[in-house]
């Protein structure tokens, strides 16, 4: 087996491929690291057999080409996990300006998109550099990864999203090909993640000695049942705010996809 894999060099994803150097020499694989809004292209250019990918670059990708999804280590968030924030300056009536350091992101996107939905901003997202302090100097808001120590108004992305929608958001997740599928491609994507990754990893904040409005939520790292819906659901969500042109299928690698036969079946 020689494989190239594509993933999102975002320090978010890298416990889904944290053993990449001893799976590299078990299984002749190497991982490329590269911008998220590159790895669908490497998918479709064939530079890549396998790659990490987001709800929105899958979505895409299946418009052109055949992917599956290899169900094993994934990430999904549930409510509050600190994962990107948007952030405001105070005492705004209107927001007339946005700007984040990744606005090609998944998860960057999303938040743009719940501040269309809850607080009125249709604006575009502009580039900018820095931290959230330094992004405000010239924005009256800006959405960033991580929960900074900051005494400006912010609000979860992934938070507001199951406030707003009360499901799970799939972040990411490993596809490869159908008409290319490589051996067998499970063993590889699980021997990959972290060996102390778990399914479910909770995440609280924690305010000094006072529990009160403690905010709390879930890191889901494995592709389940439960994740196959909501991203179905998310799906449909990216095509009615126009981040995607068709609502896709959900293929899964091993599965019977919407519309196939079982092997051996004959057409009717």
């Amino acid at each position: 087996m020689n494989l190239k894999i594509a993933v999102p060099d975002n320090k978010i994803f890298k416990p889904l491929y944290m053993n990449s150097e001893s799976v590299s020499k078990q299984f002749n694989v190497t991982l490329l690291p590269m911008p998220e809004n590159q790895v669908t292209e490497m998918m479709l250019n064939n530079r890549v057999d396998i790659a990490l990918i987001t709800p929105e670059g899958y979505g895409r990708g299946l418009a052109k080409a055949d992917f599956r999804i290899i169900p094993g280590p994934a990430l999904a968030t549930t409510g509050y996990t600190a994962l990107a924030s948007m952030y405001f300056r105070r005492n705004l009536d209107v927001i007339s300006s946005c700007s984040s350091p990744a606005p090609d992101d998944f998860l960057i996107r999303i938040g743009h998109k719940l501040m269309a939905e809850n607080f009125a901003y249709h604006g575009e997202l502009k580039k900018d550099s820095g931290k959230s302090a330094d992004l405000l100097k010239n924005s009256e808001s800006a959405i960033v990864y991580g929960s900074h120590d900051f005494e400006e108004v912010a609000i979860d992305i992934s938070e507001e999203w199951f406030l707003t929608y009360e499901m799970p958001l799939p972040l990411a997740f490993w596809v490869c090909r159908n008409e290319e599928i490589p051996d067998d491609p499970r063993p590889v994507v699980e021997k990959l993640a972290s060996a102390e990754l778990i399914d479910e990893e909770d995440v609280v904040e924690y305010n000094g000695d006072d529990d009160s409005g403690i905010r709390r939520g879930i890191l889901h790292w494995k592709w389940t049942d439960e994740m196959k819906l909501a991203l179905d659901q998310t799906l449909q969500f990216l095509f009615f705010r126009q981040m995607l042109t068709a609502i896709p299928a959900v293929k899964v690698y091993g599965e019977k996809a919407p519309g196939e036969e079982e092997e051996g079946e004959e057409k009717k």
